[in-house]
């Protein structure tokens, strides 16, 4: 009875996805190709979707959903504005999983934490852009108010995950995803009106940190941004985060982006269904219609 209602509960959520937007991939500029694919396809199990001689792209190879497309840059990096980039795991019991692999294969866990509404942990890979591993407690268990929502940043040991794993670690479990990319920015509030008046996002909250965080489907946040290394950002684009790519729902709610780039005089391109533009910290956007 119990798996015939999460199977319910699964078709019941895929039809809910399908009319919200959703991030889609992130596309990161690296230095040593080849580092980086073993760390992402080894120590994290996401598989090689494409692969070309300068990028690849990977996500889970259970129904071919991508996350993370690097491509290979010359150093050095002169703008980084990559905070972290947040992979949804399904159940608690895979972030056990995944931690006890990564500690087998000599990974650093930076910091693990309970903030009220998710539980994770955080890693860095070998060029140091910083990943958090997370899942979402259920919505029955968490007390929150969209408008004002801070979380509670408790501690959460690692050893505790430890336990509660299920089985070893080869690959991204079924219905993991991209599901939150944290930016450094100069200025919260133009990023704000941007993502609020451009983009479908609400903002979540607004607490003393320096931080935003901004909602667009069913997930706690989807995008953040934050001002605490504002004084070593510069006017340009960025060479660690090439690109976010955003699914929108339909055509429908594409060409009501395109209307209002139109309104504010925003440069942009629409090819085969693709919407690309640049957030006024220079970091490009790409659109494109769920398939």
């Amino acid at each position: 009875m119990k798996s015939f209602i999460h199977y319910i509960k699964t078709i019941l959520q895929d039809k809910k996805n399908e009319s919200e937007w959703q991030l889609g991939y992130v596309t990161i500029g690296v230095h040593d190709l080849k580092q980086m694919k073993r760390f992402y396809t080894k120590n994290l199990g996401l598989s090689v979707l494409q692969s070309y001689q300068h990028s690849i792209l990977l996500g889970s190879a259970i129904g071919s959903v991508p996350m993370i497309k690097l491509v290979q840059i010359a150093p050095p990096y002169q703008q980084k504005v990559l905070y972290y980039i947040g992979l949804k795991l399904p159940k608690k019991e895979y972030l056990g999983d995944l931690a006890n692999h990564l500690l087998a294969e000599n990974c650093l866990i930076l910091a693990s934490e309970d903030d009220g509404y998710s539980e994770a942990f955080y890693i860095k890979d070998p060029e140091n852009n910083r990943i958090k591993i997370y899942w979402d407690k259920p919505s029955i268990d968490v007390q929150l108010n969209f408008d004002h929502q801070e979380a509670d940043d408790l501690h959460l040991p690692i050893n505790h995950l430890l336990t509660i794993r299920d089985n070893p670690y080869d690959e991204l479990p079924r219905n993991s995803r991209l599901a939150q990319v944290h930016l450094s920015v100069k200025d919260n509030l133009i990023q704000e009106e941007f993502f609020t008046e451009i983009l479908p996002f609400e903002t979540t909250y607004d607490y003393v940190m320096k931080r935003r965080n901004f909602k667009m489907n069913h997930d706690y946040y989807s995008i953040a941004t934050n001002e605490w290394n504002r004084t070593h950002l510069m006017k340009r684009r960025p060479t660690d985060l090439l690109e976010i790519m955003l699914y929108s729902p339909n055509f429908r709610a594409l060409e009501a982006i395109v209307k209002k780039l139109e309104a504010e005089n925003i440069d942009y391109t629409l090819e085969n269904s693709e919407l690309v533009f640049s957030t006024p910290s220079h970091i490009q956007l790409c659109i494109k219609v769920r398939e």
